[in-house]
């Protein structure tokens, strides 16, 4: 193989990340929350104020009188699209004593990997923990009060009227934005398709060769929102060790225990509320939100490949969204 002696982003390469990153399979980051292109990598988005929105302020009007005076406030917050970026180095040796492998599609593959987790990771950092929603519910094994509720491996538990009781609760306190999108980490969803109330409100359409399966879709008619998504992501939190092929797993769902119900906006756009927006910063590397750069990197007779992506996970409604923590022992 000989090697490319300029550094240059890939178009090749590039695809296929894109293409990979198009069908990310278990992975929620990118699908959640509407993905906004920013030409700047920081800068601010408005909010307007809720609150204004739902008072009624219009009165009865006499004979040439001015109609009542009403209005609505306008602030704004930042965003900034930190840079991330990634290599992996096919040494001139291997690339010699493997001339039949595209390594550089194997490295773009390795690589695509590694963003796609730490946008997941980062996207659970921000949206999947306690304390930054409007109402989080802690589940716990027995005896719950106040902001307690029976964890749903329990078959005494009551997901269907717990989740329906987040989602009115936020349509409640946003002014009537329903929730249109349930998030669970992988266990609580396999806890949730086992549940003996689940099943039983699904079994009904079950019968010879349609057994009572209960699937997402059928799941998100049971509560009445859109879409069901499933953390099914693993991330490897072992630590390279000198073993070669044989290092340390460490493997964990990156969703963990949790649950979220939400209200996400089908699409980005003006006054278009949503419990999250990813910023992506298009204006750099070409247009690409993520890109893959390859060259021939001489002090270490190596050809390098690249990948490079820039985006901010913004919480921009924090009462648009309704937290389940640890949903399941």
């Amino acid at each position: 193989m000989n090697p490319i002696s300029s550094n240059f982003v890939n178009p090749v390469l590039t695809n296929l990340s894109v293409g990979w990153q198009q069908n990310p399979e278990g992975f929620v980051a990118n699908v959640v929350f509407p993905v906004v292109g920013v030409q700047i990598q920081g800068g601010v988005y408005y909010e307007f104020s809720r609150a204004d929105f739902n008072r009624n302020l219009m009165k009865v009007r006499g004979p040439s009188e001015e109609s009542a005076g009403g209005g609505f406030r306008l602030t704004n917050n930042p965003y900034f699209c930190n840079v991330r970026a990634l290599h992996k180095d096919l040494d001139q040796q291997t690339l010699a004593n493997f001339p039949l492998l595209n390594l550089e599609q194997s490295a773009t593959r390795f690589l695509t990997n590694q963003a796609l987790i730490n946008r997941e990771v980062d996207w659970a950092a921000h949206y999947f923990v306690t304390g930054i929603w409007g109402t989080t519910m802690t589940g716990v094994s027995a005896a719950p009060v106040g902001t307690q509720f029976l964890q749903w491996n329990n078959g005494a538990s009551t997901p269907i009227e717990d989740l329906r009781a987040g989602i009115r609760g936020v349509q409640l306190a946003a002014g009537g934005y329903k929730p249109n999108t349930a998030v669970f980490g992988k266990q609580v969803w396999d806890q949730l398709v086992d549940h003996p109330d689940v099943v039983d409100r699904i079994k009904g359409a079950a019968g010879p060769g349609n057994p009572a399966i209960v699937t997402r879709a059928a799941f998100a008619s049971l509560i009445e929102v859109e879409r069901v998504l499933v953390m099914e992501a693993v991330q490897n939190t072992a630590l390279e060790n000198s073993a070669g092929i044989n290092s340390l797993e460490t493997n964990a769902f990156i969703g963990g225990t949790n649950a979220l119900v939400c209200y996400s906006a089908p699409a980005p756009g003006v006054e278009q509320p949503s419990a999250g927006y990813t910023f992506e910063w298009t204006g750099y590397n070409g247009g690409a939100a993520t890109a893959v750069s390859s060259w021939w990197e001489q002090k270490v007779k190596s050809q390098r490949v690249e990948i490079e992506t820039a985006f901010d996970q913004r919480l921009t409604s924090a009462v648009l969204g309704y937290f389940f923590l640890t949903a399941v022992a």
